[in-house]
């Protein structure tokens, strides 16, 4: 441990390393926790709850890793501006582009699970009825 007071930037950068493992163990965590959702939802008789927490996985997941990056980062350069923006400013945007992903995550999703369920109740698939929904859900996936 000599080695780490020693070198102040080393010590920084072991921490800063112990919070991103700590975000990556907490996230694993919180992932076990909706696996174990996930199997009392799969006895529920609707699939629409399977389906959000399917699409939640994976916003889930990197909020935790975000939240890692950003706290490892802070403690590194804790007065860190970049082109006048400080953190406030790109925690911000960072904030709307992971809301954005998940809107688009459960729109696309929530289109896709309405449209096998409406094909269920039709009783076949790739009617002309549910033509228009995947037309958009090809749109909206490229």
């Amino acid at each position: 441990m000599e080695l780490l007071s020693t070198y102040p930037l080393l010590n920084k950068m072991f921490v800063a390393g112990v919070i991103l493992i700590t975000a990556r163990i907490v996230s694993a965590f919180i992932m076990y926790v909706l696996r174990n959702t996930k199997s009392l939802t799969e006895r529920t008789e609707t699939t629409l709850d399977d389906t959000i927490l399917d699409l939640l996985n994976a916003p889930i997941h990197l909020v935790f890793q975000i939240v890692g990056a950003v706290g490892a980062m802070f403690y590194l350069i804790p007065d860190l501006e970049y082109k006048g923006y400080g953190y406030s400013t790109l925690i911000l945007i960072v904030v709307i582009l992971w809301v954005a992903y998940l809107v688009n995550r459960l729109f696309i999703g929530i289109l896709q699970w309405y449209q096998l369920e409406a094909q269920k109740e039709d009783g076949k698939e790739g009617t002309k009825t549910f033509g228009f929904l995947n037309t958009l859900i090809s749109i909206l996936y490229s």
